[in-house]
């Protein structure tokens, strides 16, 4: 099963959109504004598909 996360707006956060552990996660279409640290954050062997982020 692959979970998405698609067509969001971070604003203003400071990390983790999204966190990814393990499986398979999609990230696609979401806008990031204001981000201070990072977006997406992976950790313990997922498989990350992230297409026309911005």
């Amino acid at each position: 099963m692959i979970h998405s996360f698609a067509y969001n707006w971070f604003k203003g956060t400071e990390q983790k959109n999204p966190r990814a552990r393990f499986g398979e996660v999609q990230v696609l279409n979401n806008l990031y504004i204001d981000i201070s640290s990072y977006g997406i954050d992976v950790g313990a062997s997922p498989q990350v598909i992230a297409e026309e982020n911005i």
